[in-house]
């Protein structure tokens, strides 16, 4: 019911900047020094130093690289670390490496390529 007094808006600290068409929805906390994408969609809490960005919005520590000096606000939203690629080209990467492995098989029937696949599996183990 709306008459319940419960915190339903979000907390935003200090010098944390919030891109155009951002929304932040809930009675979450925004750590101060952060910055937020525009058009994300945060839903948590982030924690102090992070950047988030997309739908929903997911953060990523700065690592304590967060301003040049204290008290300054870094509005260059141009600049802003990407999650999603990062990840993307990571995979990308790793399938490029496992295709490499696997390419030198030329085998003809499923048979041999499964019996291929299973001993590459042991052979990799968790590394796959």
């Amino acid at each position: 019911m709306s008459w319940e007094k419960v915190k339903r808006h979000p907390t935003i600290e200090d010098f944390v900047v919030i891109g155009a068409g951002a929304q932040i929805l809930g009675p979450i906390r925004i750590g101060a020094n952060s910055r937020i994408g525009a058009n994300s969609v945060v839903v948590n809490d982030i924690p102090p130093h992070s950047v988030v960005v997309g739908v929903p919005g997911r953060f990523r520590s700065l690592n304590g690289n967060s301003l040049p000096q204290p008290g300054l606000v870094d509005l260059r939203h141009n600049r802003l670390p990407d999650p999603i690629m990062e990840l993307l080209q990571a995979l990308t990467e790793r399938v490029g490496s496992l295709e490499e492995k696997v390419g030198g098989l030329h085998l003809e029937d499923d048979h041999k390529i499964a019996d291929a696949w299973v001993a590459f599996v042991a052979k990799e183990g968790s590394h796959i």
